[in-house]
């Protein structure tokens, strides 16, 4: 049963951010971000959006019709600007109580490994150091989700013995990103302790991201399902995948800010609520197309013998035939269960991205 906010039960409007105290959204402008926004506003939240550039500003009020917002009342956006420093970011949480911050994909655009660790640690240590310093008391973090490394991954074979196992480092992307969210995710709780021992954080790592995006500037959020759609790849490592709808991400993150005290005790929310063969995505996509192609089994074998020689592949062959789910109780049960199925999801995905 929901209340009058649409939000689980026992959440009491007059003690939450949403209702009262003006919440801070960072990160607005992306394919989960917006979706979130709107989550929000949907919910009664006061919102402000940072920006940093003119750009973003002008692309927040361009999307104004599809979140909902009105152009008067509590729930008026208000646009600050920033530059991620420490005291851009002190300036932009001042009379903030609360925040919503999607870590990304910016920072990773062309990150295909840790490399550009540094970068995301001087951004979250400025974040924090600020946050501490601030009236905040509840924080989201969403970080990166796993589109958000596809722009760079690599379709074509590597090598002529690779021809039967398209885009290795697609694939290998996938496996490492998980790793890498993790690390900033323990980096995000250190930061915390250290500079902003009040705040309730709670940070949220996304699996596979799919839907319908809210307008057509969505950047890479669904780089892998465009790919699948021009039938680049034919052939799928037997590995599993796991996925959420962006507006059950919105809602996760939503209730998440807006509870007293979030249910459980993680501080790390894997967001995902349904774990599927990659070779079902494929299939789901070309049902979606009417495409009656059969998916392929990439060679498991050739796989692990590549994997000697070829990182790509050594991250494939450590996963292949693991197909444990990997969705969050915790979610399940933030979500009331209700939860958009994942074919819904690609569906939707596929007729947007046809539509456009």
């Amino acid at each position: 049963m929901k209340n009058s906010l649409g939000l689980n039960p026992g959440i009491d409007k007059k003690n939450t951010a949403l209702a009262e105290h003006r919440t801070l959204v960072v990160g607005a402008t992306t394919f989960v971000g917006k979706h979130g926004l709107q989550s929000l506003l949907s919910n009664g939240a006061q919102v402000s959006v940072a920006v940093r550039n003119v750009l973003q500003e002008h692309e927040i009020q361009n999307a104004l019709p599809f979140l909902g917002s009105e152009s008067s009342g509590s729930n008026q956006i208000f646009v600050r600007h920033f530059s991620e420093s420490e005291r851009s970011w002190r300036d932009v949480l001042r009379g903030h109580e609360s925040t919503i911050i999607y870590f990304g994909p910016e920072s990773i655009m062309s990150a295909m490994s840790l490399r550009k660790m540094s970068a995301d640690e001087e951004k979250l240590t400025s974040a924090f150091k600020a946050l501490g310093e601030s009236l905040v008391v509840r924080c989201v973090l969403v970080l990166h989700s796993h589109e958000s490394l596809i722009e760079d991954s690599k379709l074509e074979p590597t090598s002529a013995m690779s021809r039967h196992i398209p885009g290795p480092t697609l694939w290998a992307s996938i496996q490492r990103l998980a790793s890498r969210n993790h690390a900033l995710s323990e980096l995000a709780q250190n930061l915390a302790a250290k500079y902003a021992p009040q705040i309730q954080l709670r940070v949220v790592v996304p699996s596979f991201v799919v839907g319908v995006p809210l307008d057509f500037r969505f950047g890479t959020s669904l780089r892998l399902v465009e790919y699948l759609i021009e039938n680049k790849l034919d052939r799928a490592p037997d590995i599993s995948i796991s996925l959420i709808d962006v507006t059950d991400l919105a809602r996760l993150t939503t209730d998440l800010l807006a509870m007293n005290a979030p249910r459980g005790n993680e501080r790390e929310i894997v967001a995902s609520t349904h774990t599927i063969y990659f070779s079902q995505l494929m299939s789901d996509i070309r049902e979606a197309l009417s495409v009656s192609s059969r998916v392929k089994q990439a060679p498991s074998a050739l796989i692990n013998m590549l994997g000697v020689v070829n990182s790509d592949f050594k991250q494939i062959a450590v996963s292949l035939g693991k197909h444990a789910p990997n969705n969050s109780a915790v979610v399940k049960k933030t979500l009331d269960g209700k939860m958009v199925p994942a074919k819904e999801s690609i569906r939707g995905a596929v007729d947007f991205l046809v539509s456009k």
